[in-house]
């Protein structure tokens, strides 16, 4: 089993990876920075001797996250809990 960060190569999802890890526990995480990622997943993997698998996506794209989510139903099976520590800022036109 194991968590799923979404959001976590930087800030509170950054920090919940580590705290995670630190629990011995499997950890998938996703973030838009691979480059992020490939660093957060083998630092933890290097520490902790747990598994980390990482996913590159944008979740402010719906059809990304669809066709992610279609495509890999099989991991939420093997979670234990889903994080989502992400933040957004655009543009909305209902405040103008």
């Amino acid at each position: 089993m194991s968590y799923l960060i979404l959001g976590a190569s930087s800030g509170l999802g950054r920090e919940l990876a580590n705290i995670l890890a630190k629990n011995l526990n499997n950890l998938i995480i996703i973030s838009r920075d691979e480059r992020d990622l490939k660093t957060i997943k083998s630092d933890l993997e290097a520490r902790f001797k747990i598994v980390v698998k990482y996913f590159v996506l944008d979740a402010s794209s719906f059809d990304e996250v669809k066709n992610f989510l279609e495509s890999n139903l099989s991991l939420l099976n093997e979670t234990q809990g889903i994080m989502f520590p992400i933040g957004m800022v655009g543009y909305n036109s209902y405040y103008d």
